[in-house]
């Protein structure tokens, strides 16, 4: 097993974990338990979970575009989220059980897949 294989195995599980996080979130967003902020109408969690299930896929057969199309709204909101956590007075972003902002998290991970994915989806280059 060669070292690209460990990354895209390894990219993979952290974006399914986002993908599954940010589905659990979603649904209680839809039953009403735990409201996630909106950004035109949509609720931004259904733009996470697409974006982490884009990666996913374009992880599993490699393609730059679709990973990246995919991540930059993630890190984006994520980034975004943090900031106003840290700024503001109140909850921006919903919460675990012990307080912590899940938008922490998922800037966390997609950090890790904006580095893995540029690796990941980096054209070969012949010698």
């Amino acid at each position: 097993m060669n070292g690209s294989t460990v990354l895209r195995g390894a990219a993979a599980l952290v974006a399914a974990y986002g993908a599954y996080a940010a589905l659990e979130i979603t649904l209680s967003h839809v039953g009403g338990v735990e409201p996630c902020p909106t950004i035109v109408g949509v609720p931004a969690c259904i733009v996470v979970l697409i974006g982490y299930l884009a990666m996913l896929l374009a992880i599993i057969r490699p393609h730059r575009l679709t990973f990246f199309a995919g991540w930059l709204p993630v890190f984006l909101l994520a980034a975004s989220g943090v900031a106003g956590e840290i700024l503001s007075d109140g909850p921006i972003c919903p919460q675990t059980e012990t307080g912590i902002p899940k938008c922490y998290f998922s800037f966390g991970l997609s950090l890790l897949l904006g580095v893995a994915g540029y690796f990941i989806t980096k054209p070969k280059t012949a010698l």
